[in-house]
């Protein structure tokens, strides 16, 4: 008997001089929201990644799951969006492909940067939040909560390090 397993593997992430691009932004801009978002744009211009597809598929699953929460929210059939769009679903994943991809290569960014400054989040603080993400959405998987909670958390973390490097 023989089986073949075929797995994808973490990319190696090059970073930039994270340290160095952060102070330099925070040194300009003093507006947090667009200081976060170009220490993000520099971080990935600066560091080299070779992202498979599987992570930037991921990606693009994850925005079409939430596409399709919002337009269901605003009683919005996906057929009658795309109709009125005059675009088919395939077009529309090729138009998120660019941003998928961006998102996926800062995910492993600030993956990277977790771990080299070792960057931990409180069990209890990820309790707190996968306690609120089930209030809110009663569907929701625990796991996946939980996964969501220590991401977003551990995010936030990287962000406020970086936006104190001075």
């Amino acid at each position: 008997m023989e089986f073949k397993i075929i797995t994808s593997v973490l990319p190696e992430v090059k970073l930039g001089d994270y340290k160095k691009i952060a102070k330099e932004i925070n040194d300009k801009e003093k507006d947090q929201e667009k200081r976060r978002i170009a220490i993000s744009d520099k971080l990935i211009e600066a560091s080299k990644i070779d992202i498979p597809k599987i992570l930037i598929d991921s990606e693009l699953r994850r925005i079409e799951a939430q596409f399709n929460h919002d337009i269901e929210k605003m009683n919005v059939k996906l057929e009658d969006y795309l109709n009125h769009a005059k675009k088919t679903i395939e077009e529309i994943r090729k138009e998120w492909t660019p941003h998928a991809e961006k998102k996926a290569r800062l995910q492993l960014i600030l993956n990277e940067i977790i771990s080299l400054e070792k960057i931990e989040v409180e069990k209890e603080k990820i309790e707190e939040e996968v306690k609120h993400i089930l209030e809110h959405y009663k569907d929701a998987d625990r796991e996946h909560a939980y996964a969501y909670a220590e991401t977003v958390l551990a995010n936030e973390k990287v962000y406020q390090f970086l936006e104190n490097q001075s």
